[in-house]
């Protein structure tokens, strides 16, 4: 799932669009139904919760750099 979730990140035609709309939700409903859209790709659900929580739960000023080094250090890639 590392593997998964980083090319995610490194792509920008994937990542931007997660990253935008980060910034443009309001509601819990609307972070729960965003983040349920993923069920099934368990690594675009990984980037989301950390572009989420890295928003809700950080100081960081750049929400990539933070999930891409949430993904190297939590997340081996015993999966893939």
């Amino acid at each position: 799932m590392q593997k998964k979730a980083l090319a995610i990140l490194n792509n920008p035609a994937r990542s931007l669009p997660l990253l935008f709309t980060v910034y443009g939700m309001d509601t819990d409903e609307q972070i729960s139904d965003w983040l349920a859209a993923s069920l099934g790709d368990d690594a675009e659900m990984l980037v989301k919760k950390l572009l989420v929580e890295g928003f809700y739960h950080s100081r960081e000023r750049d929400l990539m750099d933070y999930a891409r080094r949430r993904i190297l250090e939590e997340y081996p890639d015993v999966c893939d």
